[in-house]
């Protein structure tokens, strides 16, 4: 076990279903606009496509998460069009904005 010194920034994590690999990720508020997201975001693509070699990784945002999209973009992922999701505790079905990065 790791002992963490100092507050959690955020976390990304990587689920593989059905033979695709999507990543999610948050941080918390007083760490916006200052890189995390996406540095941390890069090493961890890194290391999932280096460790697990999935053909590509997707990511799903709402639409008006515009500091998420930037994020994506700057990790190189590409729009991959809209999906429909319905989130029973999230207040049913919502629409994403769907991501895709290639290996």
């Amino acid at each position: 076990m790791t002992r963490i010194d100092g507050p959690v920034v955020g976390s990304i994590g990587l689920l593989q279903r059905d033979g695709e690999a999507e990543v999610g990720y948050w941080f918390g508020r007083p760490h916006w606009n200052q890189g995390y997201a996406t540095e941390a975001l890069r090493a961890f693509l890194d290391h999932a496509f280096t460790t697990l070699r999935p053909e590509h990784i997707v990511a799903r945002v709402f639409p008006d998460n515009t500091a998420s999209i930037t994020v994506l973009k700057k990790c190189g992922f590409t729009p991959a069009g809209v999906k429909e999701v319905d989130l029973p505790k999230g207040g049913g079905m919502r629409r994403f904005q769907m991501f895709l990065l290639g290996r």
